[in-house]
């Protein structure tokens, strides 16, 4: 996970970006993750919804699960 922090200063009267801190912290990889394709992706593959992403599941049910989706729906090639 990645957070930003920004720190603005007030200069002549107007508010400049002073500094940026990133911090990155590691998050554990889900249960559903699968490897496929040389990658990680997280649920079903073979949804066509399927972002096939280490980050986001897909558009329809990002929280999941693929199992008990009705949008399940296999991909057209």
């Amino acid at each position: 996970m990645l957070q930003r922090h920004h720190r603005y200063q007030l200069r002549n009267g107007r508010y400049e970006l002073a500094t940026v801190a990133l911090q990155v912290k590691a998050e554990r990889q889900p249960r559903e993750a699968r490897w496929w394709n040389g990658g990680w992706v997280i649920g079903d593959p073979s949804c066509r919804f399927n972002a096939r992403s280490p980050l986001l599941r897909c558009a329809v049910l990002p929280e999941g699960p693929c199992e008990r989706c009705a949008h399940y729906s296999g991909r057209q090639n």
